[in-house]
């Protein structure tokens, strides 16, 4: 399995809405008590889990994240279906989260360029919420961190995603086909 956390590297970037990924990979890198790594793609094996997992930040920038992706599912094996991939979403409210198993990129350049590299959709992702968009172009946008307002929401967001992962580790895409999972 690869737990996929899209953003940018930097710490230019670090707080940003773009980097809602990468928060979400760190949480649960703190839920499986694991040091992170200094490898290139920050590749990290959890050994407190059921099935082994690879946590993946790509350094390489969100709009070009798909080739990490690859290199790395190709390299350790791994089947797209058994991807999760936590990016942000503009067209949602800050704190909401949208499940999917699979389907298109909906205008979102970093899942983009994964649907383009692996050659497939079929691969899961939580949408963390980080709108609603202003007026300001979308690039623009991303690149700026939510208000201090909205912040305990997106917190309480990057919470439940990395906890919701664990439940998509044990159960896979079918959890998000369940009557009663609630996840906002």
């Amino acid at each position: 399995y690869i737990l996929v956390g899209l953003g940018n590297p930097g710490d230019k970037y670090l707080d940003t809405r773009h980097n809602v990924g990468f928060k979400v990979v760190d949480r649960i890198c703190e839920l499986f008590e694991q040091e992170k790594s200094q490898k290139k793609d920050n590749i990290i094996k959890p050994s407190k889990i059921i099935k082994q997992v690879i946590l993946l930040k790509p350094q390489n920038f969100m709009n070009r994240s798909g080739a990490s992706i690859r290199n790395i599912s190709t390299e350790f094996d791994v089947p797209t279906e058994n991807i999760l991939v936590f990016h942000d979403e503009i067209t949602q409210d800050t704190g909401n989260i949208i499940m999917k198993a699979n389907g298109g990129a909906s205008n979102h350049n970093g899942v983009k360029d994964i649907i383009d590299r692996l050659k497939t959709q079929k691969f899961s992702r939580f949408k963390l919420g980080v709108g609603p968009k202003n007026n300001e172009p979308t690039h623009l946008f991303v690149l700026r961190r939510v208000s201090n307002e909205n912040q305990p929401k997106l917190d309480s967001s990057i919470e439940k995603a990395a906890l919701y992962s664990i439940m998509w580790l044990e159960k896979g895409p079918k959890m998000f086909s369940e009557e009663n999972l609630d996840i906002n």
